[in-house]
């Protein structure tokens, strides 16, 4: 099994168990992968937020019609992204808690 697909695996068993005292089940070697997935996921988000940062403001003072759909469309997607990404993050945190 590759390292993220074991850690995957690991934030899928733990996210349905979800008690307090869950990282107390983990092992160092579990433990720094979680939290090496959580800051390549943060990572991400910061990207990503930075990016939708830019799309709204490019959104605000476009005038052509098909590129502010076009705009819009990648907010969308953009926000999506993101909202899937803080899931993610807010279940490894709560497996490392």
């Amino acid at each position: 099994m590759s390292p993220v697909s074991e850690v995957q695996q690991i934030v899928l068993n733990k996210s349905s168990e979800v008690p307090s005292s869950s990282s107390a089940n983990l092992n160092s070697g579990q433990r720094q992968q979680l939290q090496q997935q959580l800051d390549t996921l943060q990572a991400e988000w910061n990207l990503r937020n930075k990016k939708l940062r830019r799309i709204q403001e490019a959104l605000a003072i476009e005038t052509n019609v098909a590129v502010k759909f076009q705009l819009q469309q990648q907010r969308h997607d953009e926000e999506a992204q993101l909202e899937s990404l803080a899931n993610e993050l807010d279940k490894i945190e709560q497996i490392l808690q």
